[in-house]
């Protein structure tokens, strides 16, 4: 596992502890690639802000604008199996704070609503057999909803669709327009999508390891007892291995691989405003960074973000909003607290109030097990000053 904070543009903290490859005894390095899962998504939610600042998108466009056979979805699947007629279409802004209403991928066992995911494997035959977003995004057309849009929270696939729509509104695939518009202007030059690794990046990724989820849920307290006598974790098999088993499509919200050096970068630029660290220039608005940590829950939707999936909580906290691909403070206007993680166990947060950025890589898939996001808070918050000389929200 690999970690840092930075507070007011300096690092405090830089720790790598364990072994990209345990078997090998091979140590961490600070240049190893991680898998960084969902922390994907916050790219792509910059990338549409990005095409809305320059007026060739706006959040409240319909989706079949881009993808028309989006306005032939065949309908919203109810609890009794008959299908309802949509009651408005799918946002751009669905796809950012996941109330598209799609079909979940499978690892989400239950929907929203408490109903199975009978459906999930529909989805991830389409990611497997996709050859890009389009294709992925048509054949996702083709499959009636589980929620009305707007409705209700359902993580999955909606990112990947918001990807689509940035490679259509602007031209180029998602890969392109990440490195010429974000990666390449911040410096992030390990920042890859999975399917574009050369044999000399290869060397450079940590194995990944799966941790036994099914004594962890027989028994969570047993498991991390010292006495416990059974695996904890094992290495991925290739079927199970996030970056072996990696669907053909690039997909904006889960495939990018990075180093905590690299992204470190990416969040003290949405701390600094979007500015770029030599000052001359930004990816993004400070408008828009605050339109992207602002809380866009709506009346209609009363589920919480789905932090348990991502992030180790316990539960979904009900002073928690969403913002576009982040949780974000209930009913915030923009610029404070802001956080995500991803399924390998990536955590990542901003504290403006204490010109902070936090961040923990490991490459155990799952993040349920443990609830590293909350202890790592706590201990990050009893080692940084409450308020810093200059504190302030995100920089205008």
């Amino acid at each position: 596992m690999s970690a840092a904070v930075s507070v007011g543009g300096s690092l405090v903290y830089e720790g790598r502890y364990g072994f990209a490859d345990v078997e090998a005894k091979k140590p961490l390095q600070g240049n190893d690639l991680f898998a960084i899962a969902s922390l994907t998504k916050i790219f792509t939610a910059v990338a549409v802000l990005q095409l809305v600042e320059r007026g060739l998108m706006a959040l409240e466009d319909p989706i079949e604008k881009f993808v028309p056979e989006f306005a032939a979805i065949p309908g919203v699947l109810e609890k009794d199996g008959s299908l309802s007629p949509l009651q408005r279409s799918v946002l751009v802004v669905d796809c950012l704070r996941h109330t598209t209403g799609f079909i979940p991928s499978p690892f989400i066992a239950v929907l929203a609503d408490g109903r199975p995911n009978e459906m999930g494997h529909k989805v991830h035959q389409i990611l497997e057999e996709s050859v890009d977003n389009l294709d992925m995004s048509r054949k996702l057309a083709k499959l009636p909803l589980v929620n009305q849009p707007g409705q209700r929270i359902e993580y999955g696939v909606s990112v990947d669709v918001a990807g689509c729509l940035v490679e259509v509104a602007s031209g180029v695939p998602i890969d392109e327009y990440l490195s010429k518009h974000i990666l390449g202007p911040l410096g992030m030059d390990s920042t890859i999508f999975v399917q574009r690794l050369t044999t000399e990046l290869e060397e450079r990724v940590v194995k990944c390891y799966r941790a036994n989820l099914e004594a962890w849920k027989a028994d969570a307290n047993a498991f991390w007892d010292d006495g416990f006598e059974g695996e904890r974790m094992r290495l991925c098999t290739p079927k199970e291995d996030y970056v072996i088993a990696a669907p053909k499509v690039l997909r904006p919200g889960a495939s990018l691989l990075s180093t905590v050096e690299d992204f470190m970068k990416f969040g003290r630029c949405l701390l600094q405003g979007g500015r770029l660290a030599s000052g001359e220039g930004q990816i993004l608005s400070a408008e828009s960074v605050r339109l992207l940590t602002k809380d866009h829950s709506t009346p209609e939707c009363t589920c919480r973000p789905p932090l348990h999936i991502v992030n180790g909580a316990t539960e979904d906290p009900a002073d928690k909003g969403f913002g576009l691909t982040l949780c974000v403070d209930k009913g915030s206007s923009g610029g404070g607290f802001a956080e995500w993680g991803g399924i390998m166990t990536t955590i990542f947060w901003l504290d403006p109030k204490r010109d902070l950025v936090a961040l923990f890589f490991s490459h155990i898939w799952s993040s349920l097990v443990y609830p590293l996001r909350p202890e790592l808070q706590r201990i990050v918050q009893r080692n940084v000053p409450e308020k810093l000389p200059g504190s302030r929200e995100i920089a205008g």
